[in-house]
Formats: C-alpha cells, structure tokens, sequence
C-alpha cells in the first residue's frame, strides 16, 4: 500500500470522526449568531442557493421556522466539505447539477413536485438519486440538532422527575415526532 492509498483509507474512516467536531462548531455558530453572510466552503453560490431552496423544501416554514432559518444549509456545507468522501461529493454535484437543469423557471408548486419526486426515486433505491438520500438525511440531522428543531418542532416537554426507562406506549400515547418523513 503506497502513501496516497493509506491517506484515502485513513479517510474514510476519518471522516466519519469528524462529524461530531462539525456539528459542535456549527452549534456553538448559532448560539453566537456569527453566521450571518455565511460564504460557502464547499458549495459554489449557484450550487448553495440551490440547497437552501431544497432544504426549505424538505423542512418548509410551518408553525417552526424552516431548514434555513436554523441556518441548515450551512451545516450541510461542512459536513460535505469535511466529512463525506470523494465519490459521495462528486455524487452530490452531479445530482446538485441534474435538478438545478431549468429549477430557476419553474414555479413553487413544480419545484416542491420534482422535489418529490426526487425523494421517491432516491428511496425506491435508484441509484443516480442515491445522493438525494444523504442529502435528506443530513438536512434532518442539522435541523433537529438546532435548538428550534429540537425543541419547538418535536415538542419537547421536559418534566421534571425521576428516569423511567420502561414506559409503556399504545395508539394513546401522545407522540409529537411522529414523522413521514423517509431516513
């Protein structure tokens, strides 16, 4: 094994290792509000606006803000800037590169269909839109990880009381995170 082989292997399992240190500096970020004219690092500006149109797509403004208002896109930046392997990027360009093909002239209502559309195919196990699938899983992750997605949009209730590991759960129990949402 050469030096370029096992810097490629170191990598890979490398990577993964990164992502907590990712996830942390992109929390302490928001607390401090320094992400405010956020330039991307990984992302080119067509391909940024792009994923922040999808990610509001994904996690829309309800009664909780959307993906971008808890600055997920940012997240997303470093983590396939750091974290995600050569092919995985350069599978996510070609994806980025694909549903960007005449994105600008269509309407809201289009733009959410072929979104959708995306989505079945990447879990209906396509392989060119495999990438759609990381892309979803990482925009879910970065917005339940912020303090809006966590708190207000899974309705936390913390009670004040004693662990209780075995909790009995039937079609009564309430449960704010039920989601149908793939991951």
């Amino acid at each position: 094994m050469d030096r370029r082989e096992l810097l490629k292997n170191m990598g890979f399992i490398g990577g993964p290792l990164l992502f907590p240190s990712v996830l942390s500096h992109f929390l302490a970020s928001c607390r401090n509000g320094d992400i405010q004219g956020y330039t991307p690092l990984f992302f080119t500006e067509p391909e940024y606006r792009l994923v922040t149109e999808i990610t509001d797509i994904i996690i829309p403004e309800t009664g909780t803000p959307s993906a971008t208002q808890v600055f997920t896109p940012v997240l997303l930046d470093q983590v396939y800037r750091l974290c995600i392997t050569e092919e995985e990027q350069t599978a996510l360009r070609k994806g980025l590169k694909e549903t960007a093909s005449g994105w600008d002239r269509l309407a809201s209502a289009e733009k959410v269909k072929r979104i959708t559309e995306l989505d079945k195919n990447a879990f209906a196990n396509r392989e060119q839109e495999r990438w759609f699938r990381d892309f979803k899983k990482f925009t879910l992750i970065g917005f339940f990880t912020s303090e809006q997605g966590s708190v207000k949009a899974a309705l936390y209730t913390k009670v004040p009381d004693e662990w209780k590991a075995d909790i009995p759960a039937g079609p009564e129990t309430l449960n704010n995170a039920n989601t149908s949402l793939h991951f």
